[in-house]
C-alpha cells in the first residue's frame, strides 16, 4: 500500500490517549483503580516490576473491525482487497468515522499508606504513546470502489510522551476520601496529518485530483527550514530519532477524585482525569502545506473505476515549510461516576460506572455494569458489561491478586459480537488488555469493612 495517509492511520490504530481499564474501577485491592479516580488506593503499598508493573492498550471509536478487516477464503484481509464486496464495507461504516488508540507503560512506580494507614501516597513514571483516525464515509468508497467523490476532512495524528506524577489521597472525614494526581509532562515525537480537500474525477484512461492539506511535525530537527520544499516521502527523513529519548515540549495535568460511603454497604464516586496539555516550541515544530492537481495515467481503468486505488502512488506530492510556531495537544479527558453496592461483607459487590472520554471534539459514552466478587482478601473477580454509545456492547472480566508477596492484574473486553479472525470481532468499536505486576511494600491500609480490617490484623 503505498498511499502515505493509510500507512499513517493503520500505525496509529497499532501504536495508540492515554489507556484506562474501566473495568478496574470496582476492583478493590487493584492499583489500577487510582488511574481511574485518585482518591481509591489498594489494599497495601507497591512497587511495580518496571514495564511488567503496568501495560495497557485501549480502543475506541465508532468504526468496527470488521469493517477494515475480512475473513476472505480463510485469510484476514484488508477491506480494500479483492473478495470482499463494497456493499459489506460501506454497510459498517458511518458518514464520520473515528478511531483512537492509546496504549500506557509504566516504567516505575510506587506507593504507600502513611502512619495513620488511610492517606496513600504514589508516584509513578509512565510512557504514553496516543493515535487518531477521522475519515468520512467517502474515503471508504473510494478505496474500495474506485468511483469518482468529494473527500473532505480526512485527520490522521500520532503523539508519544512521558508523564512523572504524584498522587496523595486522605480522608476528609469518616467515609468520605478525596484524591488528587499532579503530572508533569515532557512531549516526545507528535504529528498530525489533514487532508482538508480531495476531489477526484475519472476518464477513460486517465484520473484527475485535485486536494489541499497539511502536516504538522513535533520533534523534527532544524534542518528544515521556512521556504523548503520537499517531497511527501522526504518528510521521515526529517524527524529527530533522539526526540524519542529527549522532550521537544513540556506541559502538565492533573487528576481529581472523591469517594463517599454514606452507609456500610453503598460507596459513591466520581473523577475527572487528565485534565491537561502539552506544548511543543516552534524550534522543534514544522508546518507543512500542500496543494496539488494531479493529472495521471499510471494507474488501471476500466469502465470509469479505479481497479487498484490503494496502489496510487503519492510520495511525490511537493510540501512546503512555513513558519514554525508553537503547538498545544489537549490530552485525552475522562470523566467517571460510580456507584458500588456491597453484600456479604464486601465479597460481593455490583458496579456501576457512567465514563465519558473526550478525544479532541469528539466523545464517547459508556454505562459499565459489573459483578464484583472478593472471596478472599487478597484476591478479586470481576464481570462487567458495557454498552458504548448504543453501537457496541463488551463483555469484560478481571483478576487481582493482591497477597502479601506480589501484586498481580489481567483484565480484558472481549465484545460479544461474532468474530473474524484471532478473535477480532465483527461488530466491536471497542478493546482493550491491561496487565501488570508488583510486590507489596510497607503496611496494610485500615480502609474497607471492619471484618477485613480485622483479618488483615489478625493475618
Amino acid at each position: 500500500m503505498k498511499k502515505p495517509l493509510l500507512v499513517l492511520a493503520f500505525a496509529a490504530m497499532y501504536v495508540g490517549a492515554c489507556a484506562q481499564s474501566s473495568v478496574a474501577y470496582f476492583v478493590e485491592g487493584s492499583t489500577f483503580r487510582t488511574q481511574l479516580n485518585p482518591a481509591f488506593a489498594p489494599h497495601k503499598g507497591y512497587l511495580n516490576i518496571p514495564v511488567l508493573g503496568g501495560v495497557q492498550v485501549d480502543i475506541n471509536g465508532n468504526i468496527p473491525f470488521g469493517a477494515l478487516l475480512f475473513d476472505n477464503d480463510g485469510k484476514l484481509s484488508a477491506f480494500t482487497e479483492n473478495g470482499v464486496s463494497i456493499d459489506e464495507v460501506l454497510s459498517k461504516v458511518s458518514a464520520r468515522n473515528d478511531l483512537s488508540v492509546g496504549s500506557r507503560i509504566n516504567i516505575f512506580g510506587i506507593g504507600s499508606y502513611t502512619r495513620n494507614a488511610r492517606n496513600f501516597w504514589s508516584v509513578d513514571l509512565a510512557m504514553n504513546l496516543a493515535g487518531e483516525v477521522n475519515a468520512p464515509r467517502e474515503l471508504f468508497t473510494f478505496l474500495k470502489a474506485g468511483q469518482a467523490t468529494d473527500i473532505r476532512d480526512v485527520h490522521v495524528s500520532m503523539q508519544s510522551y512521558a508523564d512523572l506524577s504524584f498522587a496523595y489521597s486522605l480522608r476528609l472525614c469518616p467515609g468520605l476520601y478525596f484524591g488528587a494526581r499532579i503530572r508533569a509532562i515532557a512531549g516526545m515525537l507528535g504529528t498530525s496529518a489533514d487532508i482538508e480537500r480531495l476531489d477526484i474525477s475519472i476518464g477513460s484512461d486517465r484520473w484527475y485530483a485535485d486536494m489541499t492539506g497539511s502536516i504538522e511535525m513535533n520533534g523534527i530537527d532544524g534542518d528544515l527550514q521556512t521556504g523548503d520544499r520537499i517531497s511527501l516521502d522526504e518528510v521521515t527523513d526529517y524527524i529527530d530519532v533522539a526526540s524519542m529519548l529527549k522532550p521537544s515540549g513540556y506541559g502538565g495535568a492533573i487528576d481529581l477524585g472523591i469517594t463517599y460511603d454514606p452507609t456500610h454497604w453503598l460507596q459513591l464516586s466520581a473523577s475527572v482525569t487528565d485534565l491537561g496539555f502539552v506544548k511543543y516550541g516552534g524550534k522543534n515544530s514544522r508546518r507543512l502545506v500542500f496543494e496539488k492537481h494531479i493529472d495521471s495515467d499510471m494507474i488501471d481503468i476500466e469502465n470509469g473505476v479505479i481497479l487498484n486505488p490503494e496502489d496510487i502512488d503519492l510520495n511525490n506530492i511537493g510540501l512546503t515549510v512555513e513558519q514554525s510556531e508553537a503547538a498545544t495537544r489537549r490530552l485525552t479527558t475522562a470523566v467517571n461516576i460510580g456507584a458500588d453496592f456491597e453484600f456479604l461483607d464486601r465479597m460481593l459487590g455490583l458496579g456501576l460506572l457512567y465514563n465519558t472520554k473526550i478525544y479532541g471534539n469528539k466523545s464517547y459514552h459508556t454505562l459499565i455494569g459489573s459483578v464484583n466478587a472478593h472471596p478472599l482478601d487478597w484476591l478479586g473477580v470481576t464481570v462487567a458489561y458495557s454498552m458504548i454509545d448504543n453501537k457496541a456492547s463488551a463483555l469484560s472480566f478481571a483478576l487481582n491478586l493482591c497477597p502479601g508477596w506480589i501484586n498481580f492484574y489481567l483484565s480484558t473486553d472481549v465484545l460479544t459480537s461474532k468474530h473474524i479472525r484471532y478473535m477480532i470481532p465483527r461488530n466491536g468499536t471497542r478493546a482493550n488488555i491491561t496487565f501488570g505486576i508488583g510486590i507489596p511494600i510497607g503496611r496494610w491500609g485500615a480502609r474497607g469493612s471492619a471484618m477485613n480490617i480485622l483479618h488483615r490484623l489478625i493475618r
